[in-house]
């Protein structure tokens, strides 16, 4: 088993899990606004960022390991400063790239999740404006109703109390023609008579 140097400790295994992605499904996917929501499309960029960040680190571990054996070898043989030197900057540049990217990634992820929150307050702030609006509204209709439910029930008095004159009157006339009918008859019947 080789020796680990204190300078770059290997990890064991089960201590990186890093899945190996192909190339092809590193790339940030453009997932149009029809078939999506906005939700899902930081998920996926999550899940791509996911997948870059783990094939990154997965590379950055295989060079140290490279250099590590490359130092082991070289210390054998008594020489090779400048191989060390060179694996080691390779290795810097590949660290400080990941860094780099990693910044990038949580850049854009924090301005995604900037808009996706200005949108959703927007959202609310719309429709907690239409329901107030609604909200007037329906007392507005409510009251109309009531009015209206007010009124009807007036003008039914109002007809109940006009139709119960109108029968008063119909029966005083009716009484009215009967007592002249018969006045009349007995006029005929005094002039009949004379």
């Amino acid at each position: 088993m080789a020796q680990r140097s204190p300078i770059f400790p290997t990890l064991a295994p089960s201590e990186r899990r890093v899945r190996n992605i192909p190339l092809h499904s590193q790339a940030l996917t453009a997932v149009p606004l029809a078939s999506a929501s906005l939700v899902d499309q930081l998920e996926d960029r999550i899940l791509s960022h996911e997948k870059t960040t783990a094939a990154l680190v997965e590379h950055a571990f295989r060079i140290k390991e490279d250099i590590v054996s490359t130092l082991h070898r070289m210390q054998n043989k008594g020489g090779g400063d400048r191989l060390a030197r060179q694996l080691l900057e390779e290795h810097i540049r590949n660290i400080t790239a990941i860094v780099r990217q990693l910044n990038r990634d949580i850049e854009m992820l924090q301005e995604q999740i900037r808009v996706r929150d200005n949108l959703s307050y927007g959202t609310n702030s719309t429709l907690k404006s239409l329901e107030m609006r609604q909200l007037s509204g329906l007392g507005d209709l409510r009251g109309r109703v009531a009015r209206c439910d007010a009124g009807l029930a007036r003008l039914s008095a109002e007809h109940k109390i006009t139709y119960e004159r109108l029968q008063s009157l119909t029966k005083d006339q009716h009484t009215s023609k009967l007592i002249l009918e018969s006045k009349i008859k007995e006029a005929e019947i005094q002039v009949w008579y004379l």
